[in-house]
């Protein structure tokens, strides 16, 4: 569309034919063109179709043209609009009078036809750029202030734009940004990507320029005191624009993954605390329906135990969840474990399952050495793991054998746990850290799902610096779930939670 088309003038002139003469000459030029007979007319037709140009008669009776300017300049929606003020005096009394009225530009009469166009599409060309440049101002002033990052790569990846969200994100000062920085080398220096291999998976699918890449996880584990930050990259393409720039939003979602891990962490510790006694309950209840003849004394007072112990723990663990809502958060728990107490944990919740387990321990001398995840935290990880091990195993009573052990650098755990269940498909394994990804649902028809506890058992352990994968064991059938968690001296936990 040409700029004629895109500009509106409004002719404001008493004299009907000095109007139809002003609307010939501009009529062949594509403008769009509106009249007014008097000031009053005028100023209700550029409050409702804003013209990008007045045309404006000095001499008309009621208000004249000079009072009708400072009118329209005195208007704040439309204060802006150019005005051409058409006068048959020349001298310079009446042109300094214009001026002091908000007039931007004169035409004497009789009009000169090409001074006329000359003067509407120069001052027209102006005024679009003036709208433009405000708009750009606003754009830019939205862009700054943004609680989003907003950053511009070119073809070779390099930063070519950010706003102050975006260098506070990667922690770059402004003359870093102005260097041209790579982006997946800044943020190596800060984050673990999620998925690892972002770089290629996202080249991959900018060469396929259908597939617009999925959005990606930046994590910054706790380190030094400072907490877990996340932070989630949208990429938006400019192709269409500006053919090989991309421009990427980051948004920090750090308080909704952790509202999402405590909420969840709380619904599975309380659904479990009381599930627990109440299993407790149940069975007593079934000891006493076995058989009608079940009255001897030994066998009443056996199940009267059995109902005061389920009875007490329920009491107990009901009132450990009432002050755990009193607290009203999980601020102020231990956010740190020894490996000694992760293997006790292990073995404590192995044995209070009743699930067959196996387990397997090498620590050497880094049993005080601790990772930041709080027991809580790790308690929720292993029922995940042996929830789906026996939800997937075909009988539902799957073996488990589990490790803990220290990596030969000196700074890592790895915790292995493995199950004689069902191989998981190729689909699922790539999918089972997404929250809600149904798992086999293909085989059985039954959609059973990991629902939100892989996911949930990601956010924990990614959270705390470590890693997670889920894959098929090659000795047999079953999976097998590696969790590794950074470790560091039992000396230093003071330090960095401090």
């Amino acid at each position: 569309m040409s700029e004629p088309e895109n500009t509106t003038v409004l002719i404001v002139d008493d004299n009907t034919g000095a109007r139809r003469s002003i609307e010939g000459l501009l009529t062949s030029q594509g403008y769009k063109l509106l009249v007014a007979s008097n000031g009053a007319e005028a100023m209700e037709i550029a409050k409702t179709d804003y013209p990008d140009l007045i045309l404006l008669d000095v001499m008309m009776p009621g208000k004249n043209g000079y009072e009708v300017c400072e009118e329209i300049r005195a208007d704040a929606d439309i204060a802006e609009v150019p005005i051409i003020m058409i006068t048959g005096l020349d001298d310079d009394d009446s042109m300094m009078k214009g001026i002091e009225a908000g007039a931007d530009d004169f035409l004497t009469k009789p009009i000169n036809k090409i001074e006329l166009r000359s003067r509407v599409k120069g001052i027209a060309r102006l005024n679009r750029y003036r709208k433009l440049w405000g708009e750009r101002q606003k754009f830019e002033w939205v862009v700054k202030h943004s609680q989003f990052g907003y950053i511009i790569l070119n073809e070779k990846d390099l930063i070519t734009f950010t706003n102050d969200r975006a260098c506070e994100i990667l922690g770059l000062s402004e003359i870093e940004a102005d260097e041209k920085p790579s982006f997946f080398k800044v943020i190596k220096k800060r984050y673990t990507s999620k998925p690892v291999d972002i770089e290629s998976i996202w080249k991959m699918s900018l060469e396929k320029e259908t597939v617009s890449p999925e959005p990606f996880i930046l994590v910054s584990p706790k380190k030094g005191g400072k907490s877990a930050r996340w932070i989630k990259a949208t990429i938006l393409s400019l192709q269409k624009m500006t053919p090989g720039l991309k421009m990427l939003r980051l948004e920090d979602i750090t308080a909704s993954m952790m509202s999402f891990q405590e909420k969840h962490t709380f619904s599975r510790m309380m659904s479990h605390k009381l599930l627990t006694p109440l299993n407790s309950l149940k069975a007593a209840q079934q000891m006493m329906g076995v058989s009608a003849n079940a009255e001897t004394s030994g066998l009443f007072r056996k199940v009267s135990d059995l109902q005061k112990k389920g009875i007490d723990r329920l009491e107990y663990d009901i009132d450990s969840i009432l002050k755990f809502l009193e607290s009203n958060s999980l601020n102020g728990r231990r956010e740190t474990t020894s490996l000694q107490e992760l293997e006790e944990q292990l073995r404590s919740i192995g044995d209070e399952d009743g699930v067959p387990f196996c387990l397997l321990t090498d620590l050497g001398d880094k049993e005080s050495w601790v990772t930041h995840i709080s027991p809580i935290r790790f308690e929720t990880c292993i029922r995940e793991i042996i929830e789906n091990s026996v939800k997937f195993h075909p009988k539902g009573s799957p073996s488990l054998t589990w490790s803990i052990q220290v990596f030969n650098t000196g700074d890592t755990a790895i915790l292995t746990f493995e199950n004689d269940g069902d191989p998981i498909l190729e689909e699922e394994l790539a999918n089972a850290w997404k929250p809600y990804w149904q798992a086999d649902r293909y085989r059985t028809g039954e959609v059973r799902g990991m629902g939100l506890g892989l996911s949930l058992i990601a956010a924990n352990i990614w959270g705390a610096g470590g890693t997670c994968s889920i894959a098929n064991r090659k000795d047999k059938s079953g999976a097998i779930v590696t969790l590794t968690l950074p470790i560091f001296p039992e000396a230093s936990r003071q330090a960095k939670s401090g």
